[in-house]
């Protein structure tokens, strides 16, 4: 079976066991979905485009989805494993899988190692928040709406101040992805957005 691209109709909250697609090609009994990098299994066959799913399956954690987000619908064959759920540890943050987040409003994006997907239309005026001091690993942001979102980084990248605390995101798909650092995030690919 080839894979079914669809999204979320509305959002799926952590304790969710209900989701409403875009679209349900594919999504019956004995196949399965990525939502982000949760893995669900489809209970019975869907009605109309809403399904019942078991969630968080092989590992991998259980979390809010929002409105927009990707959805891959397939056999485990096509899908693959999906990445282990999050591992914190005391002293340094060590992250075993970062999260996947979707916002599809402006708002805030979690100060985490991991990947923050912008869906829905935009643009959207997001802020991020500098990272705890102990937090090491990689937050990469995306666009996957082709907005020109703007995301405004307390302290700024590198701790550079005003000069450098805005990300302009293109009119088009694209990734950032920035280090988190002794309680800065430091730019390692700014993928064709402007910081100033």
């Amino acid at each position: 079976m080839a894979i079914n691209a669809t999204t979320l109709a509305g959002p799926l909250g952590k304790n969710d066991v209900y989701a409403l697609l875009t679209a349900a090609t594919g999504a019956a009994q004995g196949s399965f979905c990525l939502i982000g990098n949760e893995l669900c299994a489809f209970v019975g066959n869907p009605i109309g485009n809403q399904v019942l799913l078991r969630r968080g399956l092989d590992g991998s954690a259980v979390s809010a989805h929002a409105t927009g987000e990707p959805v891959q619908i397939g056999l485990s064959t096509d899908l693959g494993s999906p990445a282990p759920g999050n591992d914190t540890g005391f002293g340094v943050q060590s992250v075993g899988s970062p999260a996947t987040v979707s916002y599809s409003a402006s708002g805030a994006i979690n100060p985490v190692p991991g990947t923050a997907l912008l869906v829905g239309a935009g643009p959207f005026a997001m802020t991020l928040a500098a990272p705890l001091q102990i937090t090491t690993g990689t937050l990469t942001i995306t666009s996957t709406t082709g907005a020109a979102h703007t995301i405004t980084v307390a302290g700024g990248l590198g701790g550079g101040g005003s000069a450098m605390d805005v990300i302009t995101l293109p009119a088009a798909t694209a990734s950032v992805v920035l280090q988190a650092s002794n309680g800065k995030w430091l730019p390692i690919s700014l993928g064709g957005a402007a910081a100033a």
